[in-house]
């Protein structure tokens, strides 16, 4: 299988296969070589026939009919029991069975976790997956640069795990975690150890609950960690660090309230640019700035998390996605999948090149590395 594949849960999501199909079709167009498997119910045929007539350049879209869909508010229990054969299950399994590289979806997050851990197992060692997503780094470490500016490994954003997959967490679950999020920032930032910190509600060493500390203690004993301590949640967007560790709980909530306030803080100034004649005039001279600034801050074009931890590329879009946001995610799993290619493919040529050494292990060797150090899950 030389040709990328990626596999679409056409159902998945708030608006289902409304936003999804649009999306798939901007992905298409822009990537040609690659190959979209789309799973969804029967009726769903029609519409993607519908666009590949008005798309006639289009030849990289197929579509498989599932026998059902995984309800949003369908609990992890009864679609791992009920929904197998659903969208989202069918996306997981062509994953699973090679057809496709990696696999998306808007779905269940519950539902897509307790799948995803059927159809692909997690890695010996590693009890649980977990949701990682990249955040913009509103300025250096310095503090005297604004949106975009590189830290001193020359990255302009962080990882911030765990988003939802596991709302309590256990200490090793932590460390896990932590390992997760480093694995994959040394593959997609091509850095040999990238920084780690746990959020707490305090930087101090004494601060925080037992499991915190617990985690903590963990992190700073395992020797492939570059552990750098605590970090509060008023410096997520700081760029002070690479990879950010938190529960699920925790890491919703700051992560939607993140989202919130962008969201708020671009229609105010919208409103304010829109109120008379004069401040019209400012928006349009300042508009390059604008852009420059929206795009940095803009939530949507974050939108998709990493499902860590599977023995497959999962991507989790958000369920309230429209096209454009759907659009996003796609981009960044096919990014990733890109990527990890390259490594792979650069190591195979290198295999002596000493700056690939932390990529080919987390590409091709992740689950020998969770099994030395965290030992068999069964």
């Amino acid at each position: 299988m030389n040709t990328l594949c990626i596999a679409v849960d056409a159902m998945g999501g708030d608006s289902g296969w409304q936003s999804v199909l649009p999306a798939v079709v901007m992905a298409a167009k822009c990537y040609p070589a690659i190959e979209f498997h789309l799973y969804g119910e029967s009726f769903v045929d029609d519409e993607v026939n519908a666009l590949m007539r008005s798309h006639k350049s289009l030849s990289n879209i197929t579509f498989t009919p599932s026998a059902a869909s995984v309800e949003m508010d369908e609990s992890p229990k009864s679609a791992l029991r009920y929904k197998r054969d659903s969208s989202m299950g069918m996306a997981l399994q062509s994953v699973a069975s090679g057809k496709s590289h990696g696999c998306i979806s808007a779905g269940n997050t519950g539902a897509l976790v307790a799948l995803g851990m059927h159809f692909l197992k997690c890695y010996q060692g590693l009890s649980r997956p977990a949701l990682c997503k990249v955040i913009p780094a509103i300025k250096s470490s310095s503090g005297d640069q604004l949106l975009g500016a590189k830290r001193a490994g020359g990255s302009t954003h962080s990882y911030l795990l765990d988003l939802g997959a596991n709302v309590d967490c256990s200490a090793q679950q932590l460390q896990q975690f932590a390992c997760l999020g480093a694995m994959l920032c040394s593959v997609l930032e091509k850095s040999n150890a990238p920084s780690v910190r746990l959020l707490n509600i305090g930087k101090e060493a004494f601060k925080g609950s037992s499991l915190i500390q617990e985690a903590a203690e963990r992190c700073e004993k395992t020797t492939s960690l570059n552990y750098q301590g605590f970090i509060e949640a008023d410096e997520i967007f700081q760029g002070v660090v690479d990879v950010i560790v938190c529960d699920g709980f925790s890491g919703n909530i700051a992560l939607k309230a993140s989202e919130g306030a962008a969201r708020t803080v671009m229609g105010n100034l919208r409103h304010v640019f829109s109120r008379h004649l004069f401040s019209r005039l400012l928006a349009l001279l300042s508009q390059p700035l604008l852009r420059c600034w929206q795009d940095n801050i803009n939530p949507d074009k974050y939108n998709g998390a990493y499902l860590l931890g599977l023995k497959g590329t999962v991507v989790k879009s958000h369920g309230g996605a429209d096209k454009q946001q759907f659009f996003y995610a796609l981009e960044m799993l096919i990014k990733q999948l890109q990527q990890q290619s390259a490594a792979v493919n650069t190591t195979r040529s290198n295999p002596n090149d000493e700056s690939m050494k932390a990529t080919n292990m987390d590409v091709t060797n992740m689950e020998s590395v969770f099994s030395s150090t965290f030992g068999s899950n069964s």
